[in-house]
């Protein structure tokens, strides 16, 4: 029958309290406790540079650029490109006028929607982008 073999000495995430690690002994968990590190994600994107992306080019998507969203991205700028078109063609040609609204519209409103989803998209940026890094180190 196989021995039993205990870990090597050393500190330990505590199995009674996850928020301590504590320290093996080898044999037996001593006393000795330090606060369990907190693994944070790096922050490879930052939330208020998205926001600037936000504001000040947020109808052609540049936000969605920043946070590594290229097909939102694209949507969002060619979208606003073929309103401008729209909004060309409306000025020569009576008939067509208000099409561009109905481009305008969607992406006034997606704008709108981005201000409170920016929070979560570059939380989930980060993430991503922490798990590629990850990834290619252990490559």
């Amino acid at each position: 029958m196989p021995q039993e073999v205990n870990p090597p000495a050393g500190m330990y995430r505590d199995p009674e309290d996850p928020a301590l690690d504590r320290w093996w002994n080898g044999e037996e968990w001593t006393a000795h406790t330090n606060r369990a590190a907190q693994l944070e994600t790096p922050q490879y994107f930052r939330m208020g540079t998205a926001y600037l992306f936000w504001f000040f080019l947020g109808g052609v998507g540049a936000h969605h650029f920043y946070l590594d969203r290229d097909k939102t991205g694209f949507l969002m700028l060619f979208s606003t490109i073929g309103a401008w078109i729209l909004t060309g063609i409306s000025l020569s040609n009576p008939y067509w006028q208000g099409i561009q609204l109905v481009l305008f519209v969607p992406i006034g409103i997606g704008v709108t929607i981005d201000v409170f989803l920016i929070p979560h998209l570059t939380r989930h940026a980060n993430t991503l982008r922490a798990q590629r890094v990850a990834f290619f180190q252990d490559s």
